[in-house]
């Protein structure tokens, strides 16, 4: 498990596709546009769906819970913004077709920025009980912000009969174009740093790896530096994998950092192993230290038919058109 091995292991097949990122690797995050309306889908995780707890023509606020459900595998939805419920139905969702969601005329025309996270001087993750952190991630509706949308309340507690190890932080971002990742590690460093520790804090993980792709040599540096900074070199490795496609696969990820497979079947925790994505050890940061529910994220606007790519910081719920419009 030393880091000297991690970087010469690598998964079997996998591709080298361009990675098409020098359009917005450099481009800072910025607030997105506004949009006239927000769609926030009920079924934003793998679990049941939640149910709405707000009617049409109610007021809500930002941060305010809008859908939810008591099941363990589910993770609740909140307002994004301040407005008005104008609508509770079927709209179009990007894979599930028609799904139910709750849409929002926003308050204010212009979008938020987003909030400055401060870690506390004092910040001990000791202070937390893990399952104290659970409860606010979950009340928090924090899912897994890498692609498979799993609760991660339900991922980072801790198993008597599966302890955790290793906790592996993906920062791969191995998809082409795709920034969003790589900006938040160089804009939001101490807020992922903080939030790895109360990740590994919930899961009882003695070993923590942040595993970055190598062409992104700038987040390798600065997350390193704040990994010493911060006195955590003796829990958390920064390691520099190679840029392969999927290298980010969270199966190809293990295999390439522990040298472990996960069987066939099985998941990561019956190894005793959890994988967490940069963006969401970020949302965990302000869950627990701000208190904010997860209702914004960072996204990647591009494209060769994109005429000012970028990244940036958006509610969900948000229209793609909006987004593309705005670019």
């Amino acid at each position: 498990m030393a880091m000297a091995s991690a970087q010469n292991t690598l998964f079997g097949g996998g591709v080298h596709p361009p990675d098409s990122k020098h359009q917005t690797r450099n481009k800072p995050i910025e607030p997105g546009p506004p949009a006239r309306e927000l769609a926030v889908f009920l079924t934003q995780h793998i679990g049941k769906p939640t149910q709405p707890v707000v009617q049409k023509t109610d007021i809500v606020q930002a941060g305010q819970t809008i859908g939810d459900c008591q099941a363990f595998v589910c993770a609740p939805v909140h307002a994004p913004v301040a407005g008005e419920v104008k609508d509770i139905g079927l709209r179009s969702h990007p894979i599930l077709g028609r799904s139910p969601a709750i849409t929002i005329e926003p308050e204010a025309t212009t979008p938020p920025a987003k909030p400055v996270f401060r870690r506390p001087e004092s910040f001990d993750p000791a202070a937390y009980r893990p399952d104290q952190i659970c409860e606010v991630v979950r009340d928090a509706g924090i899912v897994g912000m890498g692609g498979a949308g799993f609760p991660t309340s339900v991922k980072i507690q801790a198993d008597a009969n599966h302890p955790r190890r290793a906790l592996i932080i993906n920062g791969c971002e191995c998809e082409p174009y795709i920034t969003c990742d790589y900006r938040i590690m160089l804009e939001w460093t101490d807020q992922i740093i903080t939030g790895v520790q109360l990740v590994q804090r919930a899961c009882g993980a003695p070993n923590v790896f942040m595993a970055i792709e190598d062409n992104k040599p700038e987040a390798i540096d600065l997350m390193r530096e704040a990994v010493e900074r911060l006195g955590l070199g003796a829990d958390v490795k920064v390691v520099a994998v190679k840029t392969k496609y999927p290298q980010g696969g969270e199966r190809q990820l293990i295999q390439t950092v522990l040298a472990q497979t996960v069987p066939t079947g099985g998941i990561p925790p019956m190894i005793g192993v959890v994988v967490s994505n940069v963006a969401t050890a970020a949302a965990v940061a302000e869950a627990v230290i701000d208190g904010r529910p997860l209702t914004h994220r960072v996204v990647t606007v591009t494209g060769e038919g994109i005429a000012g790519p970028g990244n940036f910081y958006v509610p969900i719920g948000t229209p793609i058109q909006t987004l593309i419009d705005h670019c």
